[in-house]
């Protein structure tokens, strides 16, 4: 499937973020998440609308995940950044809407979001 064929790139960049943090750089999350939707429709569009959303799932659980591992972080961290966040606006300024609402769904549960974007995966590639 050409959309597990992005797990590989997600774990790169992961790496590559990791170092961008470790030098006390700005991370710049439009950027980021930017590359990742231009894949997924990319995705979506030459292959099936499914691949190009697991895409997305694929980068929220393999991203997220290696980005842990390579900061020494426990893969199911959640930043105290996000955890202190007073609304949506302020996430969306910030760049972590998606951490925010992950963090509102789940609370400090950081394996649950993981379970769940696994299962979606599974579900997308198989239909």
């Amino acid at each position: 499937m050409i959309a597990l064929l992005y797990i590989p790139f997600c774990v790169f960049f992961a790496w590559l973020n990791a170092r961008w943090i470790a030098k006390g750089k700005k991370i710049l999350h439009g950027i980021n998440g930017s590359i990742h939707l231009f894949a997924a429709i990319i995705i979506g569009y030459s292959t099936k609308w499914q691949y190009g959303l697991a895409v997305l799932f694929i980068t929220r659980l393999f991203f997220d995940v290696s980005l842990n591992i390579f900061r020494k972080l426990p893969v199911d961290y959640i930043s105290p950044e996000v955890k202190s966040y007073t609304g949506l606006m302020m996430a969306f300024r910030k760049g972590k809407v998606i951490d925010y609402i992950e963090y509102k769904l789940f609370g400090n549960n950081g394996y649950l979001p993981k379970i769940i974007y696994a299962m979606i995966i599974v579900i997308l590639l198989t239909v």
